[in-house]
């Protein structure tokens, strides 16, 4: 009976050992799983983001010439790019509508969105001055018309004004 209860006791032991051996093993496998959910997580993030990255890439080289096309009617804030929009303003009235257009001033307004404040006088007949004012309206870039007076002397065909202009499609870089 010694004998008996010995190997009742060794096999209680041992199976207590197993099940601790069984519990031990258990929680293992539950932290390698957990883990694994998270690795799995990552790996869905780090492909979405990569897929996004991708299709990011392809619509940039998609709009590259749209992009080229559109830069054309920006005007970046530079002493070049305001030389460059008073000689398009100035020659817009000279050349197209024989209206004599001369800068009074050109601002550069700091404000959301920034843009280029510009007073011109005007001198000509009145349909040139009225024609150079459509123009303005129809000015490929975003161009504001503040305000606008003109006078006529009488007896004259010559009316002189002015004009205020925003330009507000100005291209920063940053």
């Amino acid at each position: 009976m010694k004998r008996t209860l010995s190997i009742m006791i060794a096999l209680l032991v041992l199976d207590a050992a197993g099940a601790l051996g069984l519990w031990f093993g258990y929680t293992i496998i539950q932290d390698k799983k957990t883990e694994e959910t998270t690795l799995h997580e990552k790996i869905t993030e780090v492909i979405q983001k990569r897929n996004r990255e991708i299709g990011l890439g392809r619509t940039l080289a998609a709009v590259k010439d749209d992009r080229a096309e559109l830069l054309k009617f920006l005007y970046d804030p530079s002493e070049d790019g305001q030389v460059q929009f008073v000689s398009q303003i100035e020659q817009l009235g000279t050349t197209t509508t024989k209206t004599l257009v001369e800068t009074q001033s050109l601002v550069f307004i700091k404000q959301e969105p920034p843009s280029l404040r510009g007073d011109f006088t005007l001198k000509g007949p009145w349909d040139n001055i009225y024609y150079f004012l459509r123009l303005l309206e129809e000015f490929p870039s975003r161009l504001v018309i503040n305000h606008f007076k003109v006078t006529h002397t009488s007896g004259e065909k010559i009316w002189t004004g002015t004009v205020q202009v925003d330009l507000k499609s100005l291209r920063i870089n940053k």
